[in-house]
């Protein structure tokens, strides 16, 4: 039963990244703690290693359709690698109970200024 969970909410993961351009963080997390019972540093450190494998074949297909902004992708990539290797190292430090919490915030944070515009 737990390996038909897995799939499943790989494939939400995928079909959310492929369609919002999201789904690691917003998907995939949550329901590896919630589901799955896999702690939050485990579940954020799984939910990259996937992404990216997903990203691979998302970026192939936004490439083919000309939907990628080139003159952006070197310096966000600088950005994103730095950012990575930061956010990462401070994970790492915290407690199961301060990342969760973090986590959240940011989701809250996020989906309210979603709604906000």
């Amino acid at each position: 039963m737990q390996k038909y969970k897995i799939i499943l909410i790989g494939i939400i993961t995928g079909i959310l990244s492929g369609l919002l351009g999201v789904g690691g963080g917003i998907i995939m997390t949550p329901a590896m703690v919630l589901l799955l019972n896999t702690s939050q540093h485990k579940a954020h450190g799984t939910s990259l290693f996937v992404i990216t494998w997903t990203a691979i074949i998302g970026v192939f297909v936004y490439w083919i359709r000309g939907s990628i902004e080139v003159n952006y992708v070197f310096l966000l990539v600088f950005g994103s690698i730095s950012g990575a290797i930061i956010g990462s190292s401070f994970a790492a430090k915290m407690s199961e109970r301060t990342l969760r919490l973090s986590y959240c915030g940011f989701l809250i944070f996020v989906g309210f200024r979603m709604i906000m515009g």
